[in-house]
C-alpha cells in the first residue's frame, strides 16, 4: 500500500502527533499518519476526526480538505 505522507512529511507527522495543542496543519498531518496506519474501519474514523478538526480549526486549509478526500476514496472505489 502506498504511504499517503513520504519522507519529511512522515518525520513531520511523527512529530505533530505530541504536540500539546495541535493546530490545523497538526491536526491535518495526525490525520494522515492514521491513514498511513492502514485502512481499517478504526483508522479511518481516527483520520476523519482529525482531519474534520484541521478544518474545522481552519476552513480554508486544502491539505485537510485534500486529506479528507484520500479518507473517502477507497469507499467511493469500493461502491464502483
Amino acid at each position: 500500500m502506498k504511504h499517503f505522507v513520504e519522507g519529511e512529511d512522515r518525520t513531520q507527522a511523527r512529530r505533530v502527533e505530541q504536540a500539546p495543542s495541535p493546530n490545523s496543519t497538526d491536526l491535518h498531518f495526525q490525520g494522515l499518519a492514521w491513514l498511513n496506519k492502514g485502512v481499517t474501519p478504526d483508522n479511518v474514523v481516527q483520520a476523519r476526526s482529525l482531519l474534520d478538526r484541521a478544518l474545522t480549526s481552519d476552513p480554508n486549509n486544502v491539505d485537510a480538505l485534500f486529506g479528507l478526500a484520500l479518507e473517502r476514496y477507497p469507499h467511493g472505489m469500493n461502491r464502483m
